[in-house]
């Protein structure tokens, strides 16, 4: 699951990783207009991901790409590097108490930042409370 913006609001979004070859045999089966389109997209976007990677100074390192679709579009793709991952809210809290999933010095800054936000929202409910 993902949490993303839709519109003016957000909404936690399924989220798929599939290789290559995995989502051509998916889509192999469609039929249509429409599935049609969608290899098409997915063709388009694969040939400019691979054009992206093939300029990288290391070929042959792994990379991994996320792809955002709109309308069975592919609106966009970027590149998350392996210390980078899509969460919910929900699972990142979970994430945070698994044992060696962030080290100390991350666990520390996460800290200090979680703890400024409460000293911001604690001062601005205190001048919301003075003025009713």
């Amino acid at each position: 699951m993902q949490n993303q913006q839709v519109g003016t609001s957000q909404r936690d979004l399924k989220c798929y990783q599939l290789t290559k070859d995995g989502f051509m045999f998916l889509v192999m089966e469609f039929t249509g207009a429409k599935a049609a389109e969608l290899k098409i997209n997915f063709i388009n976007a694969f040939n400019e991901a691979q054009k992206r990677l093939s300029r990288t100074t290391h070929p042959f390192e792994r990379q991994r790409m996320m792809f955002t679709w709109e309308g069975g579009k592919i609106v966009s793709s970027q590149p998350i590097h392996d210390d980078q991952f899509v969460t919910s809210r929900d699972k990142l809290v979970q994430y945070m108490r698994e044992p060696r999933f962030l080290s100390l010095e991350q666990l520390l800054e996460i800290r200090e930042a979680a703890n400024q936000q409460i000293a911001t929202l604690a001062r601005l409910a205190e001048k919301k409370a003075r003025l009713h």
